[in-house]
Parts: structure tokens; sequence; C-alpha cells
């Protein structure tokens, strides 16, 4: 599958599927449900990385698990 179309997330479900014994199992509204599936989650993953770049937090690495609530 070509991803000239930007449809890269698609093109990546095409080859996965295509490489695995498993692909064979499955019919052709699985195998487009899955292509659809993988195709939506690398938009919002794209998405996602973009606002968190544009969002330019000053500790862009901090996560909840650094906060210190030690009150003594």
């Amino acid at each position: 599958m070509d991803a000239s179309l930007g449809l890269h997330g698609m093109a990546a479900a095409w080859h996965t599927l295509a490489e695995q014994d498993t692909g064979e199992a499955l019919d052709r509204n699985e195998w487009l449900g899955m292509m659809l599936d993988r195709e939506a989650a690398h938009r919002a993953d794209k998405r996602f990385a973009n606002r968190l770049r544009n969002a330019k937090m000053r500790f862009p690495n901090a996560c909840i698990e650094d906060i210190n609530v030690d009150c003594h």
C-alpha cells in the first residue's frame, strides 16, 4: 500500500497484517476495520504530539510522580 495519500497508519497496518499469519484468517471487513482503527490512532497521536510541541510547557518532561508532597 502506497502512503502517498497520507494514510501512513493504514499503510503500516497493511504491511503488518500482510506479514502475519493471522492476516490470512481475517476477512476483508476485519482487515479494513483494523486498518481504519490504525489510521485513526495514528492521526490522534500526531495531533497530540503537535499540541504538546506547541504548548511550549515550562517543564515538558515533568510527571506526576515527581511532585513532592512532603509537608514536613
